[in-house]
């Protein structure tokens, strides 16, 4: 059956090849983003630019075709004061004089000039059958006579001349009247406007279209294209639908698929609405052509990157390659370790100098278990070895009718037995330990009783090695969280060592602190020392200071090992101080429980075996 879960991975790819598709992928997706991000925030900025551009420039439009108007209404209001002669309209042949008067051609094409009644007096150019017809019914004149102000009046079509004019209307008074004399109009042809013929030159140039909108009367005012003057616009054209939605700039697409950008603004003063457009194809071209410029460089430059990142990972990773193909050698060749040259200090140069601890740490490791197999051969054959002589010695029949000396084997026996129960339980105790699978008995006890009973219990064995034991602790209960059995180990292990490098006639001293939060055991020897070099290692399982004075102090540099699993499983704490030739000090903290009465001082020589 074929396995399912087959890895796809290609055989035999490194970690080096492996970092550089990883890196050829982020790069191609990171050229793709930004691609589409540079293209997306071009656009979107090139946009708010032109519109903000358009923008400035259809309300400077705005406000430059204000002046010319403004100076034309100017200039027809001075003139329809001119027409006055003893608070009455000059006669008609002085009208035409001063309505023809040089340079007034150049701020309306044409002027007409009413009487009260709306007929007209005197006009320029003249249109044949104008003068003496009346147009009282013209909107203007009726605005004229209801608001006594100047009319700018929305274009519309000359009733004489046929062509679409844009009109300023004046009523003339005289001071103090209500009643104006007569009227005056300016007239301009848009399709010879030349202001908008100005404009649309302009325009021309930039390759952009205005367009001068009616929106009420919906039609064009004027436009670039001259065809539009004065024609209606179509209610489903789409820029005049925006534009009465009130969305004054943006894009739309025209009927012909053609896509605009424009920006609208309103005249005030005419209510024109002035529109600014241009298309979108020329400037989606241009910027294709920046993105797509851009997007070269950036190729190039991703190029250039994956190069130099190629370049960078072999070199970083030439010496991981280099130890792998040492290691290899040394677990299929079964060559020799050699530590790894460390010439670096990044994460590669650590990861090295871990290798290398990490061996020194198995050739440790393989040294304590050959000291294992070494102590544990010798503190097991030892006892075995004189149990088993004695119980030799109990078969024999010479012994059968000596009682004592059949009594100091069988106490001989028991001896190495019990030793060898002692130490398959440092072993248990040690693994269990190492596993978190032992299981402590924590109870709220009073720490003295469980001292002096420790103390007591060891005199004997410390008097036989010559060895005083004085205990000194402080008036008052000390109730501490402990498993009993488990501290009185603690205690004997330390008592143990403490004894077995004592020379003789001298004293072990265990001393009693009562501290903040703590209680504080403290057990002293007069012996040799820790050699400074070991006390680093005081602690690790199976260390001994001297391996030449195992013959005198025998064990199996378990007991302090269990003794500090010990105490940090009591949430205690152990540490020691020691000088060569000045003893040791093992201390073991342990949290206290009790309400802090009684003395903080020992009592000298509370107790003394």
């Amino acid at each position: 059956m074929p396995d399912v879960h087959k890895r796809t991975e290609p055989v035999g790819w490194s970690l080096r090849n492996k970092l550089l598709l990883l890196l050829l992928a982020l790069f191609v997706l990171a050229g793709g983003g930004n691609a589409l991000l540079l293209k997306y925030f071009i656009e979107r900025d090139s946009m708010v630019l032109l519109l903000q551009t358009g923008q400035e420039e259809v309300e400077m439009l705005v406000q430059r075709i204000d002046r010319v108007f403004d100076r034309r209404q100017q200039v027809l209001e001075s003139l329809a004061a001119s027409l006055l002669e003893q608070n009455e309209l000059a006669a008609a042949e002085t009208l035409e004089q001063r309505i023809t008067a040089p340079g007034l051609s150049q701020v309306f094409f044409g002027y007409v000039v009413m009487d009260a009644e709306g007929q007209i007096l005197a006009d320029s150019p003249v249109v044949p059958g104008r003068r003496g017809s009346s147009v009282w019914d013209r909107a203007y004149i009726q605005e004229n006579i209801r608001t006594g102000q100047t009319v700018r009046y929305p274009p519309t079509m000359g009733r004489f001349s046929s062509i679409p004019i844009s009109i300023f209307s004046v009523p003339i008074f005289v001071d103090n009247l209500a009643t104006p004399k007569g009227f005056l109009v300016g007239y301009q042809p848009l399709d010879s406007e030349p202001l908008f013929e100005q404009i649309r030159s302009e325009y021309d140039r930039v390759s952009s279209d205005l367009l001068i909108m009616d929106l009420t009367a919906q039609r064009y005012v004027s436009a670039s294209n001259p065809a539009l003057t004065l024609q209606p616009i179509a209610s489903k054209d789409p820029l005049f639908r925006q534009l009465q939605q009130g969305i004054p700039s943006g894009r739309f697409v025209d009927a012909a698929g053609q896509d605009w950008l424009y920006v609208a603004t309103t005249q005030d003063s005419t209510g024109w609405t002035l529109v600014k457009l241009r298309q979108m194809q020329p400037i989606t071209e241009l910027l294709n052509s920046w993105v797509r410029h851009n997007l070269l460089v950036l190729g190039l430059a991703l190029l250039l990157g994956g190069l130099f990142a190629g370049w960078l990972l072999h070199r970083l990773l030439g010496p991981v390659h280099r130890s792998l193909q040492q290691m290899r050698e040394v677990l299929q060749l079964k060559k020799g370790y050699q530590h790894l040259q460390v010439d670096r200090q990044d994460e590669i140069g650590q990861l090295l100098q871990a290798f290398n601890e990490l061996q020194e740490q198995r050739d440790r490791q393989e040294q304590l278990k050959d000291e294992l197999v070494s102590v544990v051969s010798h503190e097991l054959r030892t006892p075995l070895t004189s149990a088993r002589g004695a119980l030799a010695l109990l078969r024999s029949k010479d012994l059968a009718q000596q009682p004592e000396q059949q009594a100091r084997l069988m106490d001989m026996a028991d001896r190495n037995v019990n030793r060898l129960i002692v130490l398959v339980n440092d072993l248990l105790d040690l693994a269990s330990l190492t596993k978190g699978s032992l299981k402590l008995d924590l109870q709220c006890v009073a720490l003295q009783p469980i001292l002096y009973q420790t103390v007591e219990d060891f005199t004997p064995y410390a008097q036989e090695q010559g060895v005083r034991v004085s205990l000194k602790q402080p008036t008052g209960p000390l109730l501490v969280m402990v498993d009993p059995g488990r501290l009185n180990q603690v205690l004997t292990n330390l008592l143990s060592n403490a004894v077995k490098f004592s020379p003789k006639n001298t004293e072990v001293e265990v001393v009693v602190t009562r501290r903040q939060d703590t209680v504080r055991i403290m057990v002293t020897d007069q012996g040799e020392g820790i050699p400074l070099a070991f006390q680093s290692r005081v602690f690790e399982r199976f260390a001994q200071a001297d391996k030449s004075d195992r013959r005198r102090n025998t064990g199996t540099g378990l007991g302090l090992a269990i003794t500090r699993e010990l105490t940090t499983a009591m949430n205690g704490r152990i540490g020691f101080s020691s000088l060569p030739g000045s003893g040791s000090c093992f201390f073991l903290d342990l949290p206290r429980l009790d309400n802090k009465n009684g003395s903080d001082h020992p009592e000298e020589n509370k107790d003394d075996h």
